[in-house]
This record gives structure tokens, sequence and C-alpha cells, in this order.
């Protein structure tokens, strides 16, 4: 069973993180959302990931082009 985590969305329209919760979810998981909203969205500039006060990573939009599509 996976716990719920915590996503900070920075976006270059405003100057507040979006906070989103995914519950029951997979560290694992946490990356593919976190790389989708991401590639989705270009105004999304990072996805900052935690469990609790643990920050498990970060994604920022220049990271893109060096991880691999799942569908590649």
């Amino acid at each position: 069973m996976g716990e719920t985590l915590i996503f900070l969305i920075s976006d270059d329209r405003h100057s507040v993180a979006t906070l989103e919760l995914a519950v029951d979810t997979s560290e694992a998981l946490a990356r593919t959302l976190a790389l989708d909203r991401l590639r989705t969205d270009s105004h999304h500039r990072a996805v900052e990931v935690w469990a609790g006060d643990q920050r498990l990573f970060v994604i920022r939009r220049e990271d893109l082009s060096a991880i691999p599509r799942a569908d590649d």
C-alpha cells in the first residue's frame, strides 16, 4: 500500500506553487505523475514530491530531455 504524497508544482504564471495530493501512491508512480505534469503543461517549471517532511525528489523542466519517455 502506498502513502499520501505531496506535489508542489512551480508554474511561471503564479508566485506560489500549486499543491496536489496523491493518495495511496508509490514513489515510482509519483515520478511518472510528476513527469506527466511537466510534459503536458509548458507553464510548469518544476515538480517537488514530498512524503511528510521529507523531500523525495525534484524534477525540473530542464531535466526532461535527459529522461526517456515510457512510450519510447
